[in-house]
C-alpha cells in the first residue's frame, strides 16, 4: 500500500520505496559506493495486475545501469508461477544513485541543479512534482525578497512624521518581516494543497511585499 501511494518514492521501516513507470521498486538497504542490499521489484501490466516480481540479494550501479547479484525471480503466467534464478543481471531503470542520495534529502536543501534533476526524474514518471518545483521556484525568488527587505528599510526610515520614534519604526518593520515570512510559508503550504501553480505561489507575498513598499513610498511623497 505504502509502494501505491502516489509519492514517487517514501523512506520507511521498510526501506526505500520508489516507481519507475510500472515496477514498484523496494530497497531495504542503501550503502556508499552506490551499492544496495534486499531489492525488491514488482512489475505490473497495463491493467495493474502483478505479471514478474524479482529479489536480489545486493546489486551496484555501474556503467549507468545496476548490476543485480543472486536473483530470485516468480513470473505470473496463466493459471502458474515460473521461478527462475539468477547469479547476475543488468537492471535498467531511471533510479540512479543520484536520485537515491535526493530523496533522503528535504526539497527546500538541495541544491537547484538537484531539484531539477529530480523533478525530472517524477516527470518521466508521470508523478506529482510540485512540492519540488515549489521548492525550485522559491530559491530562484528568495534573492529579490531579500532585495524586497532591504528596501523596506527606506521608507521606514524617511519617515516626514515627527510623532513616531525610531524605536517604534523599527518594531514596525520587524513586525512586517514576520508577517511576510508566515505568509511565504502559507502561500507554499496552500499551493500544495490547491494546486496553485509553483512559480504563483513562490512569487505572490514577494509581490504583496513590494506593493506595500510602494505603497509605503507613496505615502511619503
Amino acid at each position: 500500500s505504502l509502494a501505491l501511494s502516489e509519492q514517487i518514492s517514501l523512506k520507511t521501516r521498510n526501506g526505500f520505496w520508489s516507481r519507475d513507470g510500472s515496477s514498484f521498486i523496494n530497497i531495504r538497504r542503501i550503502l556508499p559506493d552506490d551499492q544496495v542490499r534486499d531489492v525488491y521489484i514488482y512489475e505490473f501490466d497495463e491493467g495493474d495486475n502483478l505479471r514478474v516480481s524479482t529479489h536480489a540479494r545486493g546489486g551496484r550501479y555501474a556503467n549507468t545501469q545496476w548490476v543485480l547479484e543472486e536473483i530470485e525471480q516468480s513470473v505470473l503466467e496463466e493459471g502458474r508461477v515460473v521461478r527462475k534464478t539468477a547469479e547476475l543481471a543488468a537492471w535498467e531503470s531511471l533510479l540512479s544513485p543520484e536520485v537515491v542520495t535526493l530523496v533522503t534529502v528535504r526539497p527546500e536543501h538541495l541544491s537547484l541543479r538537484g531539484i531539477v534533476e529530480y523533478t525530472r526524474y517524477l516527470r518521466q514518471n508521470n508523478q506529482n512534482s510540485q512540492r519540488y518545483e515549489q521548492a525550485l521556484w522559491s530559491k530562484i525568488i528568495n534573492p529579490f525578497a531579500v532585495i524586497a527587505m532591504v528596501v523596506l528599510a527606506v521608507p521606514l526610515v524617511r519617515s516626514h512624521s515627527r510623532t513616531v520614534a525610531i524605536g517604534q519604526r523599527v518594531v514596525m518593520g520587524c513586525l512586517i518581516g514576520v508577517a511576510f515570512h508566515i505568509v511565504n510559508q502559507i502561500s507554499g503550504q496552500m499551493g500544495l494543497v490547491y494546486s496553485v501553480p509553483a512559480v504563483l505561489a513562490a512569487l505572490l507575498p514577494t509581490l504583496l511585499l513590494f506593493g506595500a513598499i510602494g505603497w509605503l513610498l507613496y505615502r511619503e511623497r
